[in-house]
């Protein structure tokens, strides 16, 4: 499932394009997905092949969508498209190709026609037609299919995987900086905090506890990273929150991280990701809908970004 969408658009006159594009946007941003427009100027002297830019985003295997003009004084759109299709092969990509001349789609359809009865091999298709006026409608009706997609439980479930496991990986970087800005008035009471936490797990993480108890403050964070399968995310959480109460941070940092492992929350981040991790496809289709989705999205992308700023304040 997507949390950013690519699009390369290439015209003559992007100004002309400022309020499709915003329309295209919001539509996007409403979605809780970041929208990611890189332009390209097909000027007099343009050429695909000498653009690194152009070059660079046509490569990215992230890129999603391809939006040409027909008419362009650097290049015509459908030699640009015949370029696209052969030079990279990139068959999977949709591409808008658009125009504002009379009898728009035919015009068009009649160019992609005549470029096929030139070629023997690597038939070009995967092209959606539009006139100028229509581009925002149109391309809205092609992203509404897409997301849906996208929406999957399958796709939802590698997000929920691939993020809550990124921010765990930050978090830890966040606890390795923060670890050295305890005052040692507020020593004691951490390793109290952890030992209490760690014995809740039963017999087997006794020893860890003790280990944590026996040794000084400044070894405790090499004890428990070596052991960050037994303390888990939620508890990793929650002593990020005690390190950031110790220090005096900022109050809106803790108070999202919180958020991120509340086990009383179905809704919080590492609940949903332990749900979609044990819980048959059937099981969640009862629950599983685009508005929860977006809240996914939205809530991954905040808590990455509320670690990265825990992070940029220690530095």
């Amino acid at each position: 499932m997507k949390i950013e969408y690519k699009i390369l658009w290439i015209d003559d006159n992007h100004r002309h394009l400022k309020g499709i594009k915003k329309v295209i946007s919001d539509f996007i941003k409403q979605q809780e997905i970041i929208p990611n427009i890189k332009n390209i100027t097909a000027n007099p002297d343009w050429t695909p092949d000498n653009d690194k830019e152009f070059i660079d985003a046509i490569k990215d295997i992230e890129l999603d969508m391809v939006f040409i003009d027909f008419n362009m004084p650097g290049a015509m759109g459908d030699d640009l498209i015949n370029w696209i299709r052969t030079s990279e092969n990139n068959y999977h990509i949709p591409i808008l190709f658009y125009t504002g001349e009379d009898d728009p789609i035919s015009t068009l359809q009649d160019k992609i026609i005549a470029l096929n009865k030139r070629k023997r091999t690597k038939i070009i298709d995967g092209i959606y037609f539009s006139d100028r006026d229509n581009i925002a409608d149109k391309t809205i009706n092609i992203l509404k299919s897409l997301f849906k997609k996208e929406e999957s439980i399958q796709r939802s479930r590698g997000l929920l995987m691939d993020r809550v496991s990124e921010i765990d990986g930050e978090m830890i970087n966040s606890l390795d900086l923060l670890w050295k800005k305890i005052p040692a008035g507020k020593e004691g009471a951490i390793k109290g905090f952890l030992i209490k936490n760690i014995k809740q797990f039963g017999e087997h993480s006794l020893e860890l506890a003790e280990k944590i108890k026996n040794n000084k403050f400044s070894e405790v964070l090499k004890i428990i990273n070596k052991k960050h399968n037994t303390i888990g995310t939620a508890l990793r959480t929650s002593t990020l929150v005690q390190l950031l109460e110790a220090t005096k941070s900022k109050k809106d940092l803790s108070q999202k991280l919180k958020c991120f492992s509340n086990s009383s929350d179905k809704n919080c981040l590492c609940s949903l990701r332990n749900r979609y991790a044990h819980t048959t496809a059937k099981e969640l289709d009862k629950e599983h809908n685009t508005t929860l989705c977006k809240y996914i999205r939205k809530e991954t992308r905040e808590q990455l970004e509320n670690v990265k700023q825990i992070i940029a304040q220690q530095k």
